[in-house]
């Protein structure tokens, strides 16, 4: 999806996406980015590590809140982001 790689393009480039929130209940430095395209769509995302951005994960959205099993990979996928930096 376009919308989505133009939203990464932008964090990569040091840009504000268009429409995002903070997920600190994930981690320090994670985000998520809202796209609205035949429905509802997140990226969730941490910029903090190694000045990279690491997509810690991404879904569609059904629901109101965000699914415990979707904030739970993204925690996953953060503390092994953040392990692999330590033993660099």
């Amino acid at each position: 999806m376009k919308r989505a790689g133009y939203q990464l393009w932008l964090v990569q480039n040091g840009y504000t996406p268009i429409s995002w929130r903070p997920m600190p209940s994930i981690g320090k430095g994670v985000y998520e980015i809202k796209i609205k395209y035949k429905g509802e769509y997140r990226i969730i995302y941490a910029v903090s590590i190694k000045d990279a951005v690491h997509v810690l994960e991404a879904f569609r959205k059904k629901t109101q809140k965000t699914p415990q099993q979707v904030i739970d990979l993204a925690r996953k996928r953060l503390q092994e982001a953040l392990n692999e930096q330590a033993n660099i």
